[in-house]
């Protein structure tokens, strides 16, 4: 399983997949986390797409695919 990080700008995207470690989730959370705080200072959100549902998440998959 694998972490993504989607870079958007003034959005950040976190998605985790099925089978992703532990280590693989905290890691690529604590990433994102200081691209939100240390590259932006706090101004962009922080997204999770399969927690959030909805707009976020149909946002995420439109980014990604590019339509």
């Amino acid at each position: 399983g694998d972490v993504y990080i989607l870079d958007l700008g003034q959005d950040l995207y976190y998605w985790c997949g099925a089978e992703c470690n532990e280590f693989e989730k905290v890691a690529a959370l604590n990433y994102a986390v200081n691209v939100k705080n240390q590259q932006r200072f706090g101004k962009s959100n922080l997204n999770y797409p399969q927690d959030m549902g909805g707009d976020c998440e149909a946002n995420f998959w439109k980014a990604l695919s590019g339509s």
